[in-house]
């Protein structure tokens, strides 16, 4: 196989293992090059569920809710998030677990 101009080998050519590799030696480059790691990510953080700030938003968009209020049930809305997640885990493990079971009879 002749390697494309530029050295690149197309993805649809490489292994899984290789696509993985060459995804980590892009990523941790990029990260060495970036100066300041929270800028980057700050974007990031406020979209992401983890911010009580995302589930007041959710829930008030135009902020017509007293900020204490808003934040009261944001912090009930992020809990309950989170315990959808965790009940979520626990009846995949179930199922998983069932299924093993399952298959070890036969």
């Amino acid at each position: 196989m002749s390697k494309p101009k530029g050295g690149a080998i197309p993805a649809q050519h490489m292994t899984p293992n290789e696509r993985r590799l060459r995804a980590q030696v892009a990523a941790n480059a990029s990260w060495a090059a970036t100066e300041d790691r929270a800028a980057r990510m700050a974007k990031v953080r406020r979209a992401s569920p983890t911010e009580l700030e995302w589930h007041a938003n959710k829930l008030d968009p135009d902020h017509e809710l007293p900020d204490a209020e808003r934040y009261r049930r944001a912090e009930n809305a992020r809990k309950a998030y989170y315990a959808g997640m965790a009940l979520k885990a626990v009846t995949a493990a179930r199922h998983r677990r069932e299924k093993r079971a399952r298959e070890h009879e036969k």
